[in-house]
């Protein structure tokens, strides 16, 4: 029978003759020449938060209810290592108060050279969605489409789609589609995102 102290003096000398292990440091993606933080720099610049009206407020309708909240927002923050993004949606209430409502996850991927994008809703609803780097910012006016897969708690997948453009430095229009039966695009929501002043 080998001996633990055999197993650990083995893997001692293949170290040794190795040589010493070497970190490769990454520069933080906070830094402006990262991709992610070229990628995002629309969306972190200034506050980081952005606010949408709800198209279904109904004043008056039942707490609980799509028609109840007035507005959602979005409020981005890198995490504590400087290599991610993360950014919470909120429900804001008729009297203001934010309710937490899912998370988005974004990181530039060094080995697919893109940007991974995960959101988790407070329900158990996953996306993913993949984008390309890009060397510059999105222009204004520029559209930028990216497809992600949802899988719902029910065990269903949907395919949806994203068309984003930011008009200006505080403001970003998005539609959002999702397939038919016949796996048509067909659109389902639109928002009006506007940045919140610092």
């Amino acid at each position: 029978m080998i001996s633990i102290r055999f197993i650990i003096s083995v893997a001692f000398f293949i170290s040794a003759l190795a040589g010493p292990i070497k970190a490769v440091a990454q520069p933080a993606a906070s830094d402006n020449a990262h991709p992610l933080a070229i990628h995002m720099k629309h969306w972190i610049a200034g506050s980081g938060a952005w606010r949408s009206a709800n198209e279904n407020y109904e004043p008056g309708a039942a707490r609980g209810t799509r028609g109840w909240i007035k507005e959602y927002g979005v409020n981005w923050k890198w995490g504590p290592n400087g290599q991610h993004l993360v950014g919470e949606i909120v429900a804001i209430t008729p009297e203001g108060k934010a309710l937490s409502s899912s998370f988005m996850y974004a990181f530039y991927n060094p080995v697919t050279e893109r940007v991974t994008n995960m959101q988790v809703g407070r329900k158990g609803h996953y996306t993913t969605w993949e984008d390309r780097v890009r060397a510059v910012p999105l222009a204004y006016g520029e559209p930028e489409i990216n497809d992600g897969v949802e899988y719902a708690p029910t065990g269903e997948i949907d395919i949806t789609r994203h068309s984003n453009v930011f008009v200006d430095a505080d403001t970003q229009l998005s539609d959002v589609y999702k397939k038919d039966e016949r796996g048509e695009w067909q659109l389902e929501r639109q928002w009006r995102w506007t940045r919140v002043p610092q």
